[in-house]
């Protein structure tokens, strides 16, 4: 699913619920909800959704790496990350979709 895909979802499920969203209103809000995101990413800030998971930024440290084409080694710098750390639910539910441990 790509962000084009979610607003499509977004303005489906809001119709199921017999409120008129129109593509544009869909749009800014899936748009405001990832810019406040990421702007709470950028803050240090948590962000914990339920049932879903717990999302953090974190700094990933620089380390030695070797390109595979020349086999030249060379310094990776140090970058951001965020990590998701799913609630059990949502494990929960992709074993049970996948019908496996996950």
């Amino acid at each position: 699913m790509n962000k084009t895909d979610l607003i499509t979802k977004v303005q489906l499920r809001a119709a199921e619920k017999g409120v008129e969203l129109s593509k544009k209103a869909a749009s800014m809000a899936v748009n405001e909800l990832f810019d406040e995101m990421a702007d709470a990413l950028a803050a240090g800030e948590q962000i914990a959704i339920a049932h879903f998971g717990t999302l953090a930024a974190h700094e990933r440290s620089s380390r030695t790496g070797v390109n595979p084409q020349t086999k030249e080694k060379m310094e990776i710098p140090a970058r951001m990350s965020v990590s998701i750390h799913p609630a059990k639910r949502l494990i929960t539910r992709l074993s049970d979709l996948l019908g496996k441990g996950f």
